[in-house]
């Protein structure tokens, strides 16, 4: 069986989540399936497949043919633009007919979500000392910007430390510490590491809610209702059991980070708010590089 896995960091935690229901459906075993990897950076996501599904025969499609490069005005909702895409012609050259093109989650349906294979990710919550900030500003869909991080610090009071995560290219030195992961691996495990994350909707966001771990979305309305809820990546049902929230503007991230922080300082006992970064969470001790950076991950993968 030939599955194909397309798009970023956060659609290939979808699909991972949904595999061994594909297995279970195919009565199937995860010897006997070969997965195609459609990335822009396929050698940055390798190491998130070999720790989640180190049993698979998993293989990556050249980055060159990926469709945001060769096709961007591909129709996802048009079954002949993902066929005719040059990733899906690729495998049809290696002989590959049948194949289940996983394409974007919103195609993905009906098997349900396991969350076995991000045993490697999950952290002890009670020992969270940081905040993680991943400020990845592209203008009217997602924002995060200086004014925020006043509004960060304001908020924190000392009480957690601050975080940024990203690109070299992304990191700005305004909210607090600067990380870049050696992997995208390694950045994951960072980012269910925090008590919170406060930024854009990336792949680091989409395993902590996966994890059911709070985000603070910091995006428009827009990239909410047009992307987010009509490609499959938040839906009313999420939204049910979600302890996530959504910050269009300064004002809502405000409110957002007094209802989850300052609800979840107060339930710890004084001591533990004075506490450093210590063991398990502490990131410099998960092998992560302080800025100056010399690697890095890509979040969209």
């Amino acid at each position: 069986m030939i599955v194909m896995m397309s798009g970023g960091i956060g659609d290939f935690l979808h699909y991972i989540s949904l595999f061994d229901a594909l297995l279970a459906r195919s009565n199937a075993n995860s010897h006997g399936i070969r997965v195609f990897v459609e990335s822009t950076r396929p050698a940055e996501v390798k190491s998130l497949f070999d720790v989640c599904m180190g049993d698979v025969d998993v293989q990556y499609i050249p980055s060159h043919l990926h469709w945001t490069k060769t096709n961007p005005l591909l129709d996802p909702y048009s079954a002949r633009d993902r066929a005719q895409r040059p990733a899906r012609l690729y495998l049809d050259r290696l002989g590959y007919s049948s194949v289940e093109d996983w394409f974007l989650p919103f195609l993905v349906s009906g098997y349900p979500k396991s969350l076995e294979r991000f045993k490697a990710f999950t952290t002890n919550s009670s020992q969270r000392r940081f905040i993680l900030v991943s400020a990845r500003n592209k203008g009217f869909p997602w924002w995060l910007d200086e004014s925020s991080a006043e509004i960060l610090g304001a908020a924190l009071r000392g009480r957690f430390d601050l975080i940024e995560i990203g690109t070299p290219d992304e990191l700005t030195g305004r909210f607090g510490t600067r990380f870049c992961a050696n992997n995208t691996a390694e950045g994951l495990k960072l980012a269910c590491s925090a008590r919170l994350l406060v930024g854009t909707d990336t792949g680091f966001a989409t395993l902590r809610e996966l994890l059911n771990l709070p985000n603070v979305y910091c995006v428009s309305a827009y990239w909410k209702d047009r992307f987010m809820q009509r490609l499959g990546y938040w839906n009313e049902s999420m939204a049910l059991t979600s302890k996530s929230r959504f910050a269009y503007d300064r004002i809502q991230l405000m409110a957002a980070l007094s209802e989850l922080i300052d609800a979840d300082v107060l339930s710890q006992p004084e001591s533990s708010l004075r506490d450093d970064l210590t063991g398990e969470c502490d990131p410099a001790r998960q092998g992560m590089r302080r800025s100056p950076v010399t690697s890095s991950i890509a979040q969209d993968g």
